[in-house]
């Protein structure tokens, strides 16, 4: 079975629009920053692989792959399928290590990101579905200024969930530190 019908038969038809769109755009910065489009395509293709588990079934698979369940992960989750799809993923298809971290951590940012990772990150928050008020600001930069839009992406994931009083992810606040200390 090839990648694209892999993936097909682990996700909704919801999903697998959200996938295509992914796609996308990870392919568009990809070229636009000078990243490996075949690889930024895969890495889109396969980063949601996961993501309609159950619950019960992301925290059996997480035990089975010894991935870390932190107490963030356990109180939601959903954070785990990351990391899962890319194990699934790696334990089928052969991955670069690039590729394995652009799906793994897509969800919660982490510190030093590639250009890859940061694509990939970027594309899966600014697909053409997504419809939150400034996102268009949010595609604009992600073609001017990577590291730029980076800051902005994890800025409005950081305000979303300080909004809902919801507790955010040290991976995350570990991307956001990163960035923001490279660009000074």
């Amino acid at each position: 079975m090839n990648v694209i019908d892999w993936v097909k038969s682990m996700v909704t038809s919801e999903r697998w629009k959200h996938i295509e769109s992914v796609r996308k755009m990870a392919v568009s910065l990809a070229s636009k920053w000078d990243v490996d489009q075949k690889q930024a395509d895969l890495a889109g293709l396969i980063h949601d692989v996961a993501r309609d588990f159950s619950n019960d079934d992301l925290l059996k698979m997480a035990n089975e792959f010894d991935i870390v369940i932190d107490e963030f992960s356990r109180q939601s989750p959903i954070l785990l399928h990351g990391p899962v799809g890319a194990i699934l993923a790696q334990k089928k298809f052969s991955l670069t290590r690039d590729v394995f971290n652009s799906v793994y951590y897509h969800t919660t940012g982490w510190k030093n990101m590639s250009f890859l990772e940061k694509i990939v990150y970027i594309a899966d928050k600014i697909e053409d579905n997504r419809t939150f008020p400034g996102v268009e600001v949010l595609r604009e930069e992600a073609f001017l200024d990577l590291d730029r839009a980076l800051i902005l992406v994890l800025e409005n994931s950081l305000r979303y969930q300080l909004s809902k009083h919801a507790p955010i992810h040290p991976l995350t606040i570990e991307a956001w530190n990163s960035v923001v200390t490279h660009m000074q």
